[in-house]
Formats: structure tokens, sequence, C-alpha cells
């Protein structure tokens, strides 16, 4: 434990009842965890369990777990994760994880349906993409958000541009630029490109001009920008001018 985050500890443990104990915690949570990384939250919840931000450390695990969002990855999480306590609405979206939702239009808006025609996600969208590994890519004032399936706002509408999830990952855009984000909003690779792919075999296409190249899930490019052409790779191979 770094010098300061046992200053805030100390802090905490004379002066509870300051008014300044909520910054501590956040420092100490900011501070202890790594962006990313399931395991360091998971240490987090186990070491400061009366730390106010438990609650988002576990949601941050169970996003990170099932980032390829699928019903057999919920059942493993529950497994892998017995102490999780939000059982209720874990059970509440394996269900919603095997329920077909189907796009709809009511006047000039947007919303979901199921199959029976009963709405499920009312018609108050500009636009939508159907749901894909969980979230639903719906467009308000113009601008690109992403939902689940209880209409609750995963990722916040501050882009201009997107698509649907693969793969673990969403193509983004700011300011003309593109870039890819996990189901955290957290950037995967940085919103600087031209052109972005998705990833395939761990690699995603990028492009800057006509200069083309590949980056990894850490956002490094493992095969930098030089080429005139190139592929998403498909069985270990990537089709390349």
């Amino acid at each position: 434990i770094s010098n300061e985050i046992v200053e805030y500890i100390n802090f905490i443990k004379k002066y509870p009842n300051s008014p300044f104990v909520g910054t501590s915690e956040d420092s100490i949570y900011s501070k202890t965890v790594e962006v990313n990384s399931q395991k360091s939250y998971y240490n987090f919840i186990k070491k400061y369990p009366e730390n106010y931000n438990i609650e988002d450390a576990w949601r941050k695990v169970y996003n990170l777990y099932i980032i390829e969002y699928s019903p057999q990855k919920i059942i493993e999480f529950r497994i892998d994760y017995p102490d999780y306590p939000f059982l209720d609405e874990l059970v509440e979206d394996l269900k919603l994880a095997q329920k077909m939702f189907f796009s709809y239009q009511e006047n000039e808006y947007y919303g979901f349906i199921d199959k029976s025609g009963e709405v499920l996600i009312e018609a108050k969208y500009e636009a939508v993409e159907e749901f894909s590994e969980g979230l639903a890519l719906v467009v308000r004032d113009g601008k690109v958000g992403y939902i689940n399936k209880v209409d609750d706002t995963v990722i916040p509408f501050e882009y201009e541009d997107g698509e649907s999830f693969v793969n673990g990952a969403a193509i983004v855009s700011k300011n003309d630029k593109y870039g890819l984000i996990n189901r955290n909003n957290q950037s995967i690779v940085d919103i600087k490109y031209e052109l972005v792919g998705n990833f395939f075999e761990g690699l995603a296409v990028v492009s800057n001009d006509t200069a083309y190249g590949y980056v990894n899930k850490n956002g490094l490019e493992i095969i930098p920008s030089y080429l005139q052409y190139a592929s998403d790779f498909d069985r270990n191979y990537a089709l390349i001018e």
C-alpha cells in the first residue's frame, strides 16, 4: 500500500464524520484499481469492504467478465463469483439475454417489441440498431449512446456515430475520428483514426489517410500503419496491399 493510501485510510479512521470521507474513499478507489483489470476491482472489494464504491467495483467486475456477452458467460460468472451481491439482477439479466428484442417504429421514433408485439422499450429514440451482445446502439438528440434490455443508459449519449458491439467492442466516433470502446465505455483504441474495424482474432484494422495497420486490444499497433490496404483477419490470415 502506498503511503498516500495509508494516509487516506488513517484520515477516515480518525475523522469518520468528516465531510471529506467520501473524497478520501474516492481517492483510495482510484489509486487502488487498474482500469480494465477485473482482478484489481475484485481485490479492492475484498480489501476495502466498507468503501462506498464497492457497488461500482462489483459492476465493473461483472461488465469486464462478460465483455463477450452471452447467457453462458452470465452463468459462468455466477459460478466464479458466488459472493456477487446483486443476484436478483443477475437472474433477470440471464432471462433478458435469452429474450429476443425486435425494433419497431411509431410515428418518427423507434423502440423495441417482443415476438408477440408487446412493447418492451417504448418508441422514443430517433434511430436504433438491433441488440448485440446485450446492448443496443440508439440515437437521442442527434447523439449516439448504448442501452441495455431494461432501457438503462449504459454508455452515455456522447458520440457522433457508432456501430453495434462485436467481440466485446464497439466502433465510435468523435470529431470525425474513430476508435473502439468496451462495455464500460473505456477506450480500447483511442479515437484518433480515419477508419477503425472490429476485432477479429484479436486484431483490428486501423487507418489514417491512406495507410493501414493493425492494433490489439491494448490499443498497441502490432502492425504499423504503412500498408496501402488491409482486411480483417480470418483463420490467421489477412489480405493486404
